[in-house]
């Protein structure tokens, strides 16, 4: 029973934890609109299990809030990786809350050598 119980609980955890997009490559494009939420365009697909509520049409976006610190963070990053050219690594949140029903929102940023 408690092997039962142990199989049951990770299968759980690992379909939780892969629950998000992610990509690795060049960043294509950032915007920023006025309410201070954000697009970054990415130069290939968000792969691995993006949000059910993204749009066909943002496969290769995903999305960040300006008026919170981390957003202000990504956003800057997002900057540096466009003047830059280099490549990065982003996960994506799962949800689609910046802009509902529409692009997945960015969790985490890291920079490729």
């Amino acid at each position: 029973m408690k092997r039962l119980t142990l199989a049951l609980l990770i299968l759980l955890l690992s379909n939780f934890t892969y629950s998000y997009g992610v990509y690795n490559g060049t960043v294509k494009d950032v915007r920023i609109d006025r309410g201070g939420w954000g697009i970054v365009a990415f130069d290939g697909p968000v792969v691995g299990n993006p949000a059910a509520c993204r749009s066909t049409f943002y496969t290769s976006q995903m999305s960040f809030d300006a008026n919170t610190e981390g957003g202000k963070a990504i956003f800057s990053m997002a900057l540096a990786a466009v003047a830059s050219g280099k490549q990065v690594s982003v996960i994506g949140t799962g949800l689609c809350n910046d802009y509902a029903n529409t692009v997945e929102g960015l969790s985490y940023w890291h920079f490729l050598k």
